[in-house]
């Protein structure tokens, strides 16, 4: 299995050290797979090698300029995968499923309505709007994509959400004051960092003492560890999405490394 959703959260200490983390494996369900399919879709075989930062910004701005109109038509603009308890009856729906997940992040987020949170990879918005609107949040979003935040300001405005503050700019130099936020987040975003240590380093410098950080993200097997044909898809993939830092997300390596 190459792809599984998991929550992690990290809380700030007064002295800027981690108080506590952990980590849960949500399972896997049907979206998972009807997300994968519009990244192969758009995939290339890759060259060999090592990816610059250059390239890799490319690769992400080439995938999501390909997929728009794919995430629009079967999935609402919404660009990340969903969940659904194991126990679900169904019948299976994809919106319902990534609702579920982007309630499951607020809930992690354990924050006070008003807090003042960052979504690092915002997109289209539909995460913030869920967290402004159920848990109270004053969601600033950031994107590396301009066209993404234009439509996404759109949809605030006609949400009755234009509080919802959108901002051009990349995670890896966040052009925010130390200890601006109660909370940040992630949706399936860090995965797309050229270097995710430089970016966690923002999100704590941003970070208000006793805030928390909340990232959603995928792991994968060690591609060691895997089948030669298992491995050359995943770096398939992994290159031609832009998404440098997954192959560092292996499972159970949150826990350890953040």
């Amino acid at each position: 299995m190459l792809k599984l959703t998991l929550k992690f959260y990290i809380r700030r200490s007064s002295n800027g050290r981690t108080i506590d983390s952990g980590s849960m494996y949500l399972g896997s369900n049907p979206s998972l797979l009807a997300n994968f399919l519009i990244i192969f879709r758009y995939c290339k075989m890759p060259e060999r090698g090592e990816v610059s930062e250059a390239e890799n910004r490319k690769a992400v701005l080439r995938y999501y300029k390909a997929t728009e109109e794919r995430y629009w038509k079967d999935l609402n603009g919404r660009c990340h995968y969903g969940y659904t308890p194991d126990d679900d009856k169904g019948p299976f729906n994809i919106e319902s499923a990534q609702l579920e997940m982007e309630r499951i992040l607020g809930q992690t987020l354990d924050l006070p309505r008003g807090s003042k949170v960052l979504d690092a990879g915002c997109g289209y918005g539909p995460v913030a709007r869920t967290l402004t609107e159920e848990f109270g949040f004053k969601v600033t979003g950031i994107d590396l994509i301009h066209g993404r935040l234009l439509k996404g300001s759109e949809l605030n405005q006609s949400a009755d959400m234009s509080s919802i503050n959108l901002v051009n700019t990349n995670y890896h130099f966040i052009p925010f004051l130390n200890d601006s936020f109660d909370g940040v987040y992630t949706m399936e975003t860090l995965v797309h960092s050229h270097d995710y240590w430089l970016v966690l380093r923002e999100f704590l410098r941003i970070l208000k003492p006793g805030g928390r950080i909340v990232l959603f993200e995928y792991s994968i097997p060690e591609l060691d560890s895997v089948p030669a044909v298992a491995r050359n898809l995943a770096e398939r993939v992994i290159r031609n999405t832009g998404m440098a830092s997954l192959p560092h997300f292996t499972h159970g390596s949150p826990s350890q490394g953040f």
